[in-house]
């Protein structure tokens, strides 16, 4: 039986994530960035797991993600 592996395949996320926040410009944005990503992600999506109904949550939760990347810099800059 072969082995799970959950969080190797987000390493080269996570690496370029923590790139992006040790340089002086892009520290705020991403930082933002990275914090809505989570929450929106916490309340679109992995709340409606538990639903009782059949929710297709990744239709809602990735246009959503995309609106936050495109609002964040209009609101930072």
């Amino acid at each position: 039986m072969g082995k799970i592996v959950y969080f190797t395949p987000l390493l080269p996320f996570i690496a370029g994530w923590l790139l992006l926040l040790v340089t002086e410009k892009f520290f705020v944005l991403s930082l933002v960035n990275g914090v809505a990503q989570l929450v929106l992600f916490a309340f679109v999506v992995c709340l409606q797991l538990g639903a009782p109904v059949e929710c297709p949550y990744v239709d809602i939760g990735w246009p959503w993600g995309l609106t936050v990347i495109g609002i964040l810099p209009l609101d930072i800059w």
